[in-house]
């Protein structure tokens, strides 16, 4: 037995408890101790720190077994196997409420000792592993920025996460199990009317639903935040089995598109006074234009230059013909243009010229009126609004970028819902078979659920293993630790094992003419690249076809192919390969979460070298790792 597990036994009957510590003994067991009564089993526990505790249900003295178990699991977390001869419903049922790992009858075969040891001793290590699978979930849904909820097919909350609590004003205790309706309640900015729940969209279209604009969430207290992202459903194995709400305080944008409207606002009625101010009187004008940093000029309807401000003379020169087609600009034309529909039209014109040099100016064409109500001249008006346009191109790059981001968190969310639901659903499936009909099972049944459930558990290690790199790359975390390294055997090692990890693999040839290659490199980074690069290949390349590792050096670097024969990477594919959660269209009915290559292109970077790649659908992949520090070659 690879690891002695050390039991503690508490049982009453000293010929029976000295028998039971033989037979554990000649199964491979370490019996830590043995107790007759519960107060002596609390005492030697904190010092003897057993693996496991076989407890007799039936102990003398102040406490039974039952609640020396009890405290046992309270203070220690020890799993416990009662020993029983015989025991009434009722003392079963309180056993029940310790959860015990299993039951001995006496007198106690030896087959049963070791298969419920084993049984439970396996049970407890998985039930550890899938606890902290859990915890890693939890901890990284609860670190999302944006607020989550989960439901069932109902629209009954699941799952809160803490934005989600601060955003509503419900905690998750007394909103699990309500209608999401009655803790997500969202009106229009605009109507103030009840908006529809997107979760009821989601439920009955099974797809995605965006949130309208100027969508105001209502929480618990009352206050009113403007939100948006979007709703999507939770499906397993195509069947949809609830919905995610994922949304963000829009509070800040919100006020930003209002700060804009009012000064567009502001800049209209600016020029309506100005308006009023020039038909009173002209030395008004003449005053306020001279002084005025926009750019002015007044023009009558044979387009002759009526008069033009300083500021204007200064950015496009003094006409002193008063020919507008003096100016030797190419925006003559689009002033000529807009002002023929202003004098046609009889109403105001606006034009914004954006210039790759000089100010971006919002031009006004304001028609002046004579007695008659004709209009004879044109007012016309430009402000330098560059700070606005780089504040609004500011606000667009923002914006981009949010939503980029929000596609990534929507991939995110469906990802984790479907790759983590398939193993759980897994797990629970096989424990269900294990716990009831464990008695029923052959041996060799067993170990196929028990492969299952370290299967699944190991998949899920993997997938946060990943999502932790990424997110270490991303927080300028990930740090190379460089050492000599022989590469040569440490990519025959990796082939190695790649072959073990698939039951079925192509045909694999390590060509290099060197024998021994020291690398000044981090031996777990390079394992890691060279086996998503070498596991893709597996995956994608028929069992028929070849696969090729090739090394050679140039100068002080070492250069990696790993060559297939397999399906290929769609040219529409390319340019997104080493993007998070992309996977090309090809090959999406084989599984996979689109992290591996991300992971690896950083991992190299991260020791200062390259990756590139050539691919034709159909034809294969090549995959070229360049590394520096090459240090010995023999």
């Amino acid at each position: 037995m690879q690891n002695r597990k050390k039991i503690f036994i508490v049982e009453d009957e000293s010929l029976f408890a000295l028998e039971l510590e033989s037979r554990l003994t000649s199964l491979g067991y370490t019996v830590c101790g043995i107790a007759a009564n519960g107060k002596e089993a609390i005492k030697k526990t904190m010092k003897l720190q057993p693996d496991m505790v076989l407890m007799d249900i039936q102990l003398k003295g102040d406490m039974d077994g039952i609640e020396t178990a009890r405290k046992l699991k309270e203070n220690y977390s020890l799993p416990v196997i009662f020993l029983t001869a015989y025991s009434d419903k009722a003392t079963l049922q309180r056993a029940k409420q310790t959860q015990p790992l299993g039951y001995l009858v006496k007198p106690i075969q030896e087959m049963d000792l070791m298969s419920t040891l084993e049984m439970a001793i396996y049970k407890n290590n998985a039930d550890k592993k899938v606890n902290e699978s859990n915890i890693w979930l939890n901890t990284t849904l609860n670190s999302i920025g944006e607020g989550l909820i989960a439901t069932d097919t109902k629209g009954n909350i699941k799952f809160m996460n803490p934005k989600a609590e601060a955003l509503t004003g419900w905690n998750e205790e007394e909103a699990e199990g309500k209608e999401v309706n009655k803790v997500f309640q969202i009106i229009s900015a605009k109507t103030r009317k009840r908006i529809k729940n997107p979760v009821e969209k989601v439920l009955k279209y099974k797809k995605m639903q965006q949130f309208t604009n100027h969508t105001l969430l209502v929480s618990k207290s009352g206050n009113e935040t403007p939100i948006s992202d979007c709703a999507a459903p939770i499906i397993n194995n195509g069947k949809i089995e609830g919905a995610v709400l994922v949304f963000q305080d829009d509070t800040k944008r919100t006020q930003y598109e209002n700060y804009l409207e009012n000064y567009k606002q502001f800049l209209e009625d600016e020029i309506k006074q100005r308006t009023a101010d020039l038909r009173e009187s002209e030395n008004k004008f003449r005053t306020l234009a001279e002084n005025s940093e926009d750019f002015i000029f007044r023009i009558n309807d044979k387009y002759n230059l009526l008069y033009s401000n300083p500021n204007f003379n200064r950015r496009y020169g003094r006409i002193d013909d008063g020919n507008l087609d003096a100016i030797e600009d190419d925006i003559i034309e689009k002033w000529k243009s807009k002002l023929q529909e202003a004098f046609e039209f009889c109403r105001s014109e606006r034009l914004l010229v954006e210039l790759d040099k000089g100010p971006s100016v919002d031009w006004r064409f304001i028609p002046e009126y004579d007695e008659n109500g004709i209009v004879r001249t044109i007012l016309a008006a430009g402000r330098d609004v560059s700070h606005l346009k780089k504040a609004e191109n500011e606000i667009r790059i923002a914006l981009q970028k949010s939503e980029e981001l929000n596609d990534i968190k929507s991939k995110f969310v469906s990802m984790v819902s479907h790759e983590f639901r398939t193993p759980l659903a897994t797990m629970l499936s096989s424990i269900e078979i294990l716990k009831h009909f464990q008695g029923n099972l052959s041996k060799s049944d067993a170990l196929s659920h028990f492969d299952k459930i370290i299967n699944s558990i190991d998949y899920m290690t993997g997938l946060l293993d990943d999502l932790i790199t990424i997110n270490r790359a991303d927080a300028g975390k990930l740090i190379a630790n460089a050492e000599e390294v022989n590469i040569i055997e440490l990519i025959s090692e990796v082939i190695s094992d790649s072959k073990a990890s698939f039951s079925h693999t192509p045909s694999i040839f390590f060509e290099c003419s060197i024998l021994k290659l020291n690398v000044n490199t981090d031996p777990k980074l390079f394992r890691q690249i060279l086996s998503n690069l070498l596991g893709n290949a597996i995956k994608y390349t028929p069992i028929e076809k070849n696969i090729y590792v090739v090394v050679t050096v140039d100068d002080s670097n070492v250069i990696i192919k790993i060559k297939d024969e397999g399906y290929g990477i769609p040219k529409s594919s390319h340019s997104e390969l080493f993007t998070p959660f992309h996977r090309a269209d090809n090959i999406t009915n084989i599984p996979g979460t689109g992290l591996g290559l991300s992971i690896t292109k950083r991992s190299v970077e991260m020791m200062g070298g390259s990756i590139s790649f050539s691919s034709i659908e159909g034809s294969g992949t090549t995959f070229i790792v360049t590394l520096p520090g090459v240090e010995g070659v023999k």
